[in-house]
């Protein structure tokens, strides 16, 4: 089902270009999995905040070395790329961050001119950090961040992936993949991923975009199926103009629990708009936050599989 898997990550040292981790890139058997059954495998590049990106993007060497290390780690596992996840960089380095995906661009593909290199875009580019027309040329896709629209920094509550804009809610995904394709981003390259978590808050009203007293967690699909769904029978409720999903607990006359999150019936409003819209695919993070119940593969079968779809018009 997975044409490809991204590990994460190579959690950069901004200082060195080395890592501060790589989790289990040289054992684990997820990669042995993921050749068996042809999906490609790329190892994630993340660096985030403000600071750490400064401090890199401001370092040729560190850069060359983090190159190096990378060109290794991909030779050792016979990987098939790299994803670049670069979160919170300064508008003042954004002609630095070009240069870089520039140079790490060049440097991994003249090492293999098969490695390909994917970006991980922001779904909403407030600072304008991602300057297309320059980096597309070096970048095979892109894969959109189509998440966190709400969550822990939010004043109210709301869906963590918005489908259309609204009043209510705001710009969702459709502004997101618009936004891009206006800077130049080609929907052939354009790879949207979804969330298989939630977002819940506490609140004291039972109103969806209730004011927020306090953000609680982002549990996966697998937590709110366990503890919300099956085992307190908590009704699902939908909002058709987010195509999301919620449920409300309340603990007491005066305090509330919110929980937004995607599944089977908002997962499938919002593929068939990235199939009708002919973007390149979809993608979900993470892997195993739905471990145990198998309806979202399901879906992505019936979606996407070319086997399903080959044989329902064989029907």
């Amino acid at each position: 089902m997975l044409w490809g898997i991204s590990y994460f990550s190579y959690s950069v040292h901004p200082q060195t270009g080395g890592y501060k981790n790589i989790h289990q890139w040289k054992t684990t058997a997820l990669i042995d999995s993921a050749k068996a059954h042809n999906s490609k495998v790329f190892l994630t590049v993340s660096n985030f905040g403000k600071k750490n990106n400064t401090i890199f993007l401001n370092n040729p060497k560190a850069q060359n070395t983090l190159i190096d290390s990378i060109s290794n780690l991909l030779a050792y596992r016979n990987a098939n790329g790299i994803t670049i996840d670069f979160e919170g960089i300064p508008k003042n380095t954004k002609d630095k961050f070009t240069k870089f995906i520039v140079l790490i661009s060049n440097k991994l593909k003249a090492i293999n001119p098969e490695y390909m290199i994917s970006l991980s875009l922001y779904a909403m580019d407030w600072n304008d950090i991602f300057d297309i027309h320059h980096i597309d040329p070096y970048i095979d896709f892109y894969t959109l961040m189509g998440y966190d629209y709400y969550g822990s920094f939010s004043k109210t509550t709301g869906p963590v992936t918005p489908f259309i804009t609204s009043n209510k809610f705001g710009k969702g995904l459709q502004a997101s993949v618009q936004n891009y394709s206006n800077k130049g981003v080609n929907f052939k390259k354009l790879i949207v991923g979804l969330p298989y978590y939630g977002a819940e808050w506490y609140t004291n009203s039972p109103e969806t975009g209730a004011n927020v007293v306090e953000f609680k967690s982002h549990p996966s699909y697998k937590s709110i199926r366990k503890a919300y769904i099956d085992s307190l029978k908590i009704p699902l409720q939908f909002d058709p103009t987010s195509a999301s999903s919620y449920i409300v607990i309340k603990d007491n006359d005066s305090t509330f629990r919110q929980l937004y999150f995607e599944d089977v019936k908002s997962l499938s409003i919002k593929y068939d708009w990235i199939k009708n819209t002919k973007i390149s695919g979809v993608g979900f993070w993470c892997l195993g936050y739905d471990n145990g119940y198998p309806e979202l593969w399901d879906l992505l079968y019936e979606k996407f599989s070319k086997e399903h779809n080959k044989n329902s018009t064989q029907h």
